[in-house]
């Protein structure tokens, strides 16, 4: 070969060496990146393991707890629906239409009957029929319910109504309307609290009869009668009683009238004080106690 010759040959061999030293480097460095890429790889699938293992164990947890909550929760439903069946007073509940949604036993008892839910005609109340303690009929939707539910009053506190059962009995109610209301403030449904009153109606009817035959003794009896209490007096000042009642032959004998609210010393200025003390020994000691004594009428 000549110089040149051997000259492009060494120089050919020697692009040839380091083409093939570049094919080795960037082999290596592809052989370095693909282990790097699986090194990541493998930490990313450890790392995702363990976060999935991590919200395994949180869901877990959760679902626990969300079935402590249910269990509580149910729990105490179960204490309420048992509360409100075993109420001594009838409890029911409207929804904003007027529908019944909830009643207790105590309430069907009441209306003598169980409503039916779905029936848009007995919206409002469970009883046939309702009336004005007056006896005026109350048609369904201008009933006290009603009337709460479409905001016409806020509330029902105490107020007395007379219920028609299904056989036709009428019983005298006490009812306590509360209206139910979100967090806008606006009328969702109602709950009403009712008792029947029948025997305390009974007894204010036999009191007042009573009050009438003792009024009506009173009042015609020929013996003056009276009914006094001790008043509060300053230390430096007498004692004294005010009258509470008197019957018509009270002020016919003693010749004053109109002595109701005035006191002793009031109507008659120069009472002796040995009365106000026999009045005073009689208040402290509670023992009735007979004496005479002469009446100077005016």
């Amino acid at each position: 070969f000549d110089t040149v010759g051997i000259g492009g040959l060494i120089s050919r061999i020697g692009t040839i060496h380091m083409v093939r030293e570049t094919k080795n480097a960037h082999f290596e460095d592809n052989l370095l990146a693909m282990n790097e890429a699986l090194l990541l790889g493998s930490l990313r699938q450890h790392q995702l393991t363990e976060a999935a293992e991590l919200l395994n164990l949180q869901l877990q947890q959760e679902i626990i707890e969300r079935k402590q909550v249910e269990t509580t929760l149910r729990e105490s439903e179960d204490r309420f629906h048992t509360l409100f069946d075993l109420a001594p007073i009838g409890v029911y509940s409207c929804d904003a239409t007027g529908m019944i949604k909830d009643f207790n036993r105590r309430a069907a008892e009441l209306w003598g009957r169980d409503p039916d839910l779905n029936d848009p005609e007995e919206r409002y109340c469970g009883s046939a029929k309702l009336f004005r303690v007056g006896g005026r009929f109350i048609p369904r939707d201008q009933c006290p319910m009603a009337e709460v539910l479409t905001g016409k009053i806020s509330e029902v506190r105490d107020g007395e109504l007379v219920v028609e059962r299904a056989d036709g009995r009428r019983v005298p109610a006490v009812i306590t309307i509360r209206p139910l209301k979100n967090l806008r403030g606006e009328i969702t449904g109602a709950i009403n609290c009712f008792y029947d009153i029948t025997e305390r109606k009974g007894n204010e009817a036999a009191v007042y009869a009573s009050e009438a035959q003792y009024r009506t003794l009173f009042n015609s009896i020929d013996e003056g009668f009276c009914i006094i209490e001790k008043i509060a007096t300053r230390p430096s000042e007498p004692m004294d009683f005010r009258y509470l009642e008197a019957n018509p032959a009270f002020e016919k004998q003693f010749g004053v009238g109109n002595v109701i609210g005035k006191t002793i010393r009031e109507v008659v200025p120069g009472e002796p004080q040995e009365w106000i003390n026999t009045y005073d020994t009689i208040l402290r000691d509670g023992e009735p106690v007979r004496f005479e004594r002469e009446l100077v009428t005016t």
